[in-house]
């Protein structure tokens, strides 16, 4: 027999007046003690406790503590075991706790981790995790920096980005069965490319992506859509955010150097795989740099590419959010692209004009 944890009503519900059902799941009084939360706050508005329900593959459940600990007879004791990330879940049968390389055979392969692995370096970067992340001086920073935008409010209300995978499922960035290709998105039609994952090739998304930008990155033709801002707010408006190819290299410096330390952790919004795609569209842009010449009114995108990758389906999700494209909208795209509009370019004759 498992009992249920008793569910308390969040503070933070409480406080901001927002309804939202949120559970505190704390120690006193609570039989099951959760590893893995819900990562966003469960507003009645916008998701609802079913959206996160995961079904069990069987009856038999079990107690998940964040420290459990399982009777090993040959020791006569309890002995530390990895827990499994749900606060009850299908039975995954018992692993004692063991530290990485404490059963590999002695050969050469461990004799060289051993002799690449810095003592002196764990312990700096464990003198850093004494203290928490809001007193990490930037040079000590395991990550640069606390990440801002869409990364930083999720870590928002958590220690930092550090917690973020021990609180977070894992998740390759490129296993996604069905993955937005926002980084290819024309800002003429906003649709967003689909590129179906051909899991006997786990890495196909990187050459999908390579090949699709490949006239921004090589020659600086067009702009692309940064996959991880998605759009800028402004006085005017919300609208999508393109960047030419240098100015991608200094917005991913100065906005995303910490999101990758999220790179490996599954989100719903695709966030993972969106990092990985503008840190690939990043590495790219920066092998490429020598060429300074730029050209904004060229494209970025090469259909072409998409098409012989197997991208035939294309997602309205950015344009359904935005909404239709307004007459300044427009403009402002081809003034962003072309630069300004010819009525209001001062006339000029042409060479050999009597």
């Amino acid at each position: 027999m498992f009992l249920k944890p008793r569910l308390v009503k969040c503070s933070h519900g409480l406080l901001s007046g927002n309804d939202c059902s949120c559970a505190v799941l704390g120690l006193a009084g609570q039989f099951h003690r959760p590893s893995v939360l819900p990562d966003v706050c469960i507003k009645n508005q916008f998701l609802k406790p079913r959206d996160f329900t995961v079904e069990m593959t069987e009856f038999h459940t079990q107690e998940n503590p964040s420290r459990v600990y399982v009777r090993r007879p040959e020791k006569q004791d309890h002995v530390l075991s990895l827990p499994t990330p749900f606060p009850i879940s299908g039975a995954w049968r018992s692993r004692y706790y063991e530290p990485a390389m404490a059963n590999v055979e002695e050969d050469d392969r461990l004799r060289l981790y051993y002799a690449l692995y810095d003592s002196q370096r764990f312990r700096e970067i464990g003198k850093t995790y004494l203290k928490e992340p809001c007193y990490w001086s930037p040079e000590e920073h395991p990550t640069f920096f606390e990440p801002i935008r869409e990364v930083g409010n999720l870590c928002a209300n958590l220690y930092g980005v550090e917690t973020l995978q021990r609180t977070g499922l894992c998740s390759h960035p490129c296993a996604e069965p069905r993955v937005y290709l926002y980084i290819a998105v024309s800002p003429a039609d906003r649709k967003v490319p689909v590129y179906v994952t051909d899991r006997s090739r786990p890495l196909r998304l990187d050459t999908v992506i390579a090949n699709a930008i490949r006239p921004w990155y090589e020659k600086g033709h067009g702009k692309i859509l940064c996959p991880v801002c998605l759009v800028q707010t402004s006085a005017r408006g919300t609208s999508l955010e393109f960047f030419s190819r240098s100015e991608y290299v200094s917005h991913w410096e100065i906005c995303h150097a910490p999101d990758m330390a999220a790179v490996t952790t599954f989100s719903a919004t695709q966030l993972n795989t969106r990092i990985h795609m503008g840190h690939v569209a990043y590495v790219l842009a920066v092998a490429n740099l020598h060429s300074i010449q730029e050209a904004p009114s060229e494209s970025a995108i090469c259909s072409a590419a998409l098409k012989n990758y197997g991208v035939t389906e294309y997602s309205d999700i950015l344009a359904d959010f935005l909404g239709p494209v307004s007459l300044d909208d427009f403009e402002a795209i081809c003034n962003d692209m072309l630069g300004p509009s010819v009525q209001n370019a001062p006339l000029q004759e042409s060479e050999g004009s009597g």
